[in-house]
């Protein structure tokens, strides 16, 4: 989607009415991403190029008021809470670090990284700082590594 992401937009709609059910349908890997979407409201994540009948079983479960995860999903989950917190580093960032992040760590700059995302270049750098804290990373090529060899996209 130009513009704006996933999450960014299922914040928007939740602005508009907290009660409105969204299942998020998207290319990005479910392990990076559903949860982020269902902590920011969502009801459920599917990958594009679900079965038919996954997503139907998604919409009953959503409107039964519970939280949808495929089952593949749901084993990913449950072994990365079984994880060491210092394996999972990239789980500690917001939204918007995590974004950024990954915009690090596929080689933009800073300044593309502020032109693409519409943020002043300080913003960024003060994000960069962020991350680079509570990730433990102390340059641009450690995020890069991380990024490449944890397949976060």
């Amino acid at each position: 989607m130009p513009g704006k992401n996933g999450l960014e937009i299922l914040k928007d709609i939740k602005k508009m009415n907290q009660h409105q059910l969204v299942l998020m349908l998207s290319i990005y890997p479910e392990e990076e991403y559903a949860v982020r979407a269902i902590k920011s409201g969502a009801s459920g994540y599917l990958k594009k190029g679900s079965s038919p009948e996954e997503i139907i079983n998604a919409i009953r479960t959503a409107c039964s008021g519970k939280k949808y995860l495929s089952a593949e999903l749901y084993d990913k989950v449950i072994s990365e809470l079984n994880k060491p917190e210092n394996e999972v580093l990239h789980k500690k960032l917001s939204n918007r670090e995590m974004e950024i992040f990954v915009k690090i760590g596929s080689g933009r700059t800073l300044s593309e990284i502020s032109k693409e995302m519409n943020l002043s270049p300080k913003t960024v750098s003060t994000y960069r700082a962020r991350i680079m804290e509570k990730t433990n990373m102390k340059n641009n090529a450690e995020i890069m590594k991380y990024v490449i060899e944890n397949k976060i996209k």
